[in-house]
C-alpha cells in the first residue's frame, strides 16, 4: 500500500466569512494491485490533510501535475477569476501577470455551469488552462497569458471542459434540455474550432466532463437545478446516433479522474435526495473501491480535482465556518 504523511495545510487568508468557500485536501491512498469490489475496502485508505483558502463561489478545480499547483475557478469575484496556489495553499504568481489571479475569465451560467481543466500532456499545449464559462472556453497558457477561445457552437452553451493525457480537449455543451460533448485534437497552440473532430450527441443536459487514460468520458448530467448523475461513455460512442452510457453514480455533484490509474472520484450527494456530500472512489471498470469518505468535511461542492502524481484529492467546501 502506498502511504503519505498526514499534515495540516495552511490557510491562505487569515479571515474567512461564514459563507465563504475553502478547498479541502485529502490524500488518496489505494492498493497497488487491483481489488475486487468485495475486498476493495481492505486496500483503500484516505486521510484528510486539511483545507485552505477563502473564496466567494468555487465552481472549478484543476491541478498541474508537473508542479502540484492548484487552480481555483471562483465565479463570485473579479468577473470570474482563476487563482493559482501550491499544494499547501500559498499563492503562486502567474509570471505574465505578476499576480496569482487571472481576472475576467467569466462567471458561468448557473450553479454548476462552469469548469476548469489543465493540459497535463507532454505536447505543445502542455500547461494550458481551459475555462468553460457558459459563453465559451477561454484558453490561457501556464504564465497566465490569454491565448484564445473556443466559442459556443451555434446556440449551445459551453459548461464543462476536460483534457486527456494526449492533450485532446473535450467540451460539454448544452442547448435547451439537450446537448453534446465535442472533441478537439489540437494541431497547434492554442486549439481552435478548426481542430473539432467528433461529438457524442444527443445527450440530456451534460454539465461537466472528465476523461480517463483510455479515452472514456465521465459526464455529469443535471437531473434538477441542484442534483445530478454521472455516466460513463467509451470512445466508440463518438459519432453514434444513439450514444449509450453506463451509470456510475445516481446522485453526483462533481466528477474527476486520476490520470495515472484511471480511478474515478465522484462527489456524491444531492439536495432533493437528501444524500450527504461524500467522496466515492471507483476503479476504471466502475467498481466502487472501499467506503465513501470525507463526509462532514465539505458541503455544497461542485468542484473536484485529482492529482495522481502526488496522490491528493482536492474538493471545494462551501461550508467554511
Amino acid at each position: 500500500m502506498r502511504t503519505c504523511v498526514y499534515r495540516q495545510l495552511g490557510i491562505r487568508n487569515a479571515v474567512r466569512t461564514a459563507c465563504g468557500w475553502s478547498v479541502a485536501v485529502l490524500c488518496a491512498l489505494s492498493a497497488t494491485l487491483a481489488l475486487s469490489p468485495a475486498t476493495a475496502s481492505a486496500g483503500i485508505t484516505h486521510k484528510f490533510l486539511g483545507s485552505f483558502g477563502s473564496f466567494s463561489m468555487v465552481r472549478g478545480l484543476a491541478v498541474d501535475e508537473s508542479t502540484g499547483d492548484v487552480y481555483v475557478y471562483d465565479i463570485g469575484t473579479g468577473g470570474g477569476s482563476v487563482s493559482k496556489l501550491n499544494a499547501t495553499g500559498e499563492p503562486v504568481e502567474f509570471s505574465a501577470l505578476k499576480s496569482d489571479v487571472i481576472e475576467g475569465v467569466g462567471v458561468g451560467g448557473g450553479i454548476d455551469a462552469a469548469q476548469i481543466a489543465v493540459d497535463n500532456s507532454s505536447g505543445p499545449t502542455k500547461g494550458d488552462i481551459y475555462v468553460a464559462n457558459n459563453d465559451g472556453v477561454r484558453i490561457y497558457d501556464a504564465d497566465g497569458s490569454f491565448l484564445g477561445e473556443l466559442g459556443n457552437r451555434g446556440s449551445h452553451q459551453s459548461d464543462g471542459v476536460a483534457v486527456d493525457n494526449a492533450g485532446n480537449v473535450y467540451v460539454a455543451r448544452l442547448v435547451a434540455q439537450s446537448g453534446n460533448v465535442d472533441k478537439y485534437v489540437p494541431t497547434a497552440n492554442p486549439v481552435t474550432e478548426a481542430d473539432y473532430t467528433a461529438s457524442i450527441a444527443p445527450l440530456n443536459e451534460p454539465y461537466r466532463v472528465a476523461v480517463d487514460p483510455a479515452g472514456d468520458l465521465y459526464i455529469r448530467f443535471r437531473v434538477s437545478e441542484l442534483d445530478g448523475s454521472v455516466k460513463k461513455y467509451d470512445p466508440s460512442q463518438f459519432g453514434s446516433f444513439t450514444p449509450q452510457g453506463t451509470e456510475v453514480a445516481e446522485t453526483a455533484r462533481s466528477v474527476a479522474v486520476d490520470s495515472s490509474d484511471g480511478h474515478v472520484y465522484v462527489v456524491k450527494g444531492g439536495v432533493l435526495t437528501g444524500a450527504a456530500n461524500e467522496l466515492v472512489e471507483f476503479d476504471s471498470s466502475s467498481n466502487q473501491l472501499g467506503e465513501p469518505f470525507g463526509e462532514g468535511r465539505f458541503s455544497e461542492s461542485y468542484a473536484l480535482a485529482v492529482d495522481g502524481v502526488h496522490q491528493r484529492v482536492f474538493v471545494a467546501n462551501g461550508n467554511s465556518e
